[in-house]
């Protein structure tokens, strides 16, 4: 919840996912099962899947659909 107030997204709705399936076709199918629900969306990402799961957002939620990557919230070296 710090990474989506910090990230200027909508925060009335919001739904949690946790961390996607790590085999891209499963990861596809739970985000497309994603594609039409209202408000922000948060998930956990390991950093070494991060460029593969960001691609996958753009192919399956849209490239008009905004991100934002947060790493060690509510620690010495936040960043988003």
């Amino acid at each position: 919840v710090s990474a989506l107030v910090a990230s200027g997204l909508p925060t009335q709705s919001f739904s949690f996912h946790g961390f996607l399936p790590p085999k891209q076709g499963a990861r596809r199918g739970v985000l497309a099962s994603l594609q039409t629900s209202p408000g922000s969306l948060v998930f956990y990402c390991p950093p070494h899947s991060l460029r593969a799961v960001l691609a996958d957002m753009v192919a399956m939620l849209g490239s008009e659909r905004r991100v934002v990557v947060a790493r060690e919230l509510t620690k010495l070296h936040e960043e988003l």
